[in-house]
C-alpha cells in the first residue's frame, strides 16, 4: 500500500481526471465541486483497501465513477432542478480560451450529460486516455462490453452533436 506521500501525489496527477470525471456527470458548478470533493474523500478513506490488483489511476477512476454515479442517482431523487439548465463552463481557470472553442465545450458537456450514465463513464474514460482493459476494471464490463458500448456512446453522441448544429 502506498504511503501517505504518494497518495498525495498520485491524487494530484489524477486530479484533472477528477474533475472531468464530475464534468461529464454535473453541470452545476457547486456540485461539481462537491462532487469532486466527494471523490477525493472516498479516495483518501479506502486507499487503505487498495491492494495493487490494479493500477493505482485505475482504482482511484473505480472510486471516481463510482461516487459520480451515487451522485447521479441522489440527485434524480432531488430531481429539483430543470433538465434542460445551461451547461456551466468546464474550467473557468482559463479565460483565455475564445468564445468559440468555450461554446463547443458547452455543447459537447451537454451531449454527455444526456447519455445514459454506462456510456457517458466510458466517452469520459476515452477521453482521459483509458484502455479498454482499464475501462473494463473500471467498470466491471468485459473488454469486448465495452468496445461495444463505447461506440454505442460514440454514436450516439455524434447525433446529438448533429442535431444540435442543425438546429
Amino acid at each position: 500500500m502506498p504511503e501517505q506521500p504518494e497518495i498525495e501525489s498520485l491524487i494530484t496527477r489524477h486530479y484533472p481526471a477528477l474533475q472531468r470525471i464530475a464534468a461529464s456527470h454535473e453541470a452545476n458548478t457547486a456540485l461539481r465541486e462537491e462532487l469532486v470533493q466527494d471523490m477525493l474523500e472516498s479516495i483518501w478513506r479506502s486507499w487503505s483497501k487498495f491492494r495493487g490488483e490494479s493500477s493505482p489511476k485505475t482504482y482511484i477512476l473505480r472510486i471516481a465513477y463510482y461516487r459520480a454515479a451515487r451522485h447521479i442517482e441522489k440527485q434524480m431523487r432531488r430531481l429539483e432542478t430543470n433538465v434542460e439548465q445551461t451547461v456551466e463552463s468546464v474550467d473557468p481557470q482559463h479565460p483565455e480560451q475564445n468564445a468559440e472553442q468555450q461554446q463547443q465545450i458547452n455543447q459537447l458537456l451537454y451531449a454527455i450529460h444526456r447519455l445514459p450514465i454506462v456510456q457517458k463513464q466510458l466517452i469520459t474514460m476515452s477521453f482521459d486516455g483509458l484502455s479498454y482493459q482499464e475501462m473494463a476494471e473500471v467498470t466491471g464490463l468485459s473488454i469486448s462490453n465495452v468496445g461495444v458500448r463505447l461506440n454505442r456512446a460514440k454514436a450516439t453522441l455524434k447525433k446529438l452533436l448533429e442535431h444540435h448544429y442543425a438546429n
